[in-house]
């Protein structure tokens, strides 16, 4: 690793520490502290990924992707299970069904 790249790396690892101990001394609910930290985290790994030799990079990079592409398919998940429950809502709502109410 070269100099450049350790200072990339110390930098990144600086960075995210004071975020998430200034994280930690918030106000926020714990669920939102856990967010905040999370993204840091991502934030920091991201970085210290494109310093590493190819191979390892490549390698790591992989197991972000794989991550991102579970974070996905969970909102996807989540998306769908929202729009089931709404559909209903918003066919009740719907201008037609308004429509057949005021002719009552």
């Amino acid at each position: 690793m070269t100099n450049e790249q350790k200072e990339q790396v110390q930098f990144g690892i600086d960075y995210a520490t004071k975020k998430i101990q200034a994280i930690e001394a918030g106000s926020d609910d714990l669920h939102e502290k856990w967010k905040l930290m999370d993204r840091q985290l991502l934030m920091m790994l991201e970085d210290m990924i494109e310093a590493l030799p190819k191979a390892l990079r490549e390698q790591a990079q992989v197991c972000l992707d794989t991550r991102n592409r579970t974070r996905d398919a969970r909102y996807a998940e989540i998306d769908a299970s929202l729009a089931a429950t709404l559909a209903p809502l918003e066919k009740e709502a719907s201008p037609l069904c308004l429509a057949a109410v005021d002719s009552l």
